[in-house]
């Protein structure tokens, strides 16, 4: 039994996630501003509040994170997404929220939670990022800036810790069918957007819960500092 840490777990890939891990018998802490009721009912799981924009206050809950709990692994799910519109249009705050969530968060995160994990000689970090941070997109800078900054965090955490047993990955999910997408889009923007993968194929929910199981094995242990297309072959339309 392993325990998971997953931020953003109210619903969609988080809730989806943790429910899994819960359903082969690991434990779950959740961290972020809203809970999920069906996975509090399990006696497996633990939900910490925190605002992610405030990080005086998720230095205080990540220090109880790191004192009550040894973190196998880390997977940091939330974000902060503006509304999409030119890069013109954009205020500060949108940029200065978006990095914060993205990649400030999980930064404090890691400090409080990594030192069992190098104690340990086993510990996983897996980011989630965006395949737009391969293809780029429009309309969406702050989302767009904040999630490649990913790609520094996972570079530099996987070489610091190299020896140390702690491993840092980096996902780039494409399009996730999840009930958020279909209840957002009409049938024509669900068939557009469908239309742009080259499988045909959106990523699913349990893809993401396939890959976590995966890096809570010992054969996930020489991959480190990978940047990881999930995709369904969407990084390669730039080719």
């Amino acid at each position: 039994m392993k325990t998971i840490l997953i931020s953003g777990i109210s619903k969609g890939i988080g809730a989806h996630l943790a429910s899994h891990l819960l359903e082969v018998g690991h434990r779950v802490v959740g961290i972020g501003r809203q809970g999920n009721d069906n996975l509090e009912a399990h006696d497996s799981f633990k939900f910490y509040p925190c605002d992610l924009l405030e990080l005086d206050s998720v230095k205080e809950v990540s220090k109880a994170i790191g004192k009550e709990n040894e973190i196998d692994l880390f997977f940091h799910n939330a974000m902060y997404t503006p509304k999409h519109k030119p890069f013109l249009r954009y205020k500060d705050e949108d940029l200065i929220k978006a990095f914060t969530v993205c990649s400030a968060s999980a930064l404090t995160i890691i400090n409080s939670i990594v030192t069992p994990m190098r104690k340990n000689k086993f510990g996983r970090i897996l980011f989630l990022g965006s395949i737009i941070q391969e293809t780029g997109s429009v309309g969406q800078l702050a989302y767009l800036t904040a999630k490649s900054s990913l790609d520094g965090l996972t570079k530099g955490l996987s070489l610091e810790l190299a020896t140390s047993g702690v491993t840092c990955n980096l996902l780039l999910l494409g399009p996730v069918e999840t009930d958020k997408l279909k209840d957002n889009l009409s049938e024509e923007a669900y068939e557009n957007i469908k239309n742009t993968i080259p499988t045909g194929e959106f990523v699913n929910v349990e893809h993401i819960s396939g890959l976590v199981d995966f890096f809570l094995t010992p054969a996930s242990t020489p991959i480190n500092g990978v940047t990881l297309p999930v995709a369904n072959s969407m990084h390669l339309r730039k080719l």
